[in-house]
């Protein structure tokens, strides 16, 4: 009767598996940090919105019945937040804020190719060596 030592090939699956699940803990972690980026990006627009809308309704408040210079810094703060959210759309442009999402999901989707790719190889490497083990008794 003939033995075959399989250590060589559980060994390397083994590694492989390990392998599997760091790269599926690191996808989890890069898909998290992406999500935590992308909730603060929303707020950070979200707190611009209220504070232009802010700005706009105190604005309107009609000239004759605030002080002149209350007045006229309403005004000045409604045309400094408008500025300034004008100069954000187009650095978000810029910047590709825009795309945020989508590269996101891009760099997500990789990612899970890559891992289900290792998770095949694999599968296919543990067959492999089932298969050898098979024949060679």
């Amino acid at each position: 009767m003939l033995d075959f030592d399989n250590s060589t090939f559980t060994s390397n699956l083994a590694e492989q598996k390990l392998a599997l699940l760091d790269s599926m803990i690191s996808f989890r972690t890069a898909e998290s940090l992406a999500a935590l980026d992308l909730d603060a990006k929303e707020f950070a627009l979200k707190t611009a919105q209220i504070a232009l809308a802010k700005a706009k309704l105190l604005a309107t408040v009609p000239e004759d019945l605030l002080p002149a210079r209350t007045f006229q810094e309403r005004q000045l703060d409604q045309k400094r937040t408008s500025a300034r959210r004008a100069r954000r759309g187009r650095a978000r442009v810029c910047k590709g804020d825009g795309r945020t999402r989508s590269s996101g999901e891009a760099d997500r989707a990789r990612q899970g190719q890559d891992r289900d790719r290792e998770r095949r190889e694999v599968d296919r490497r543990a067959g492999r060596s089932l298969r050898r083990a098979m024949a060679s008794s």
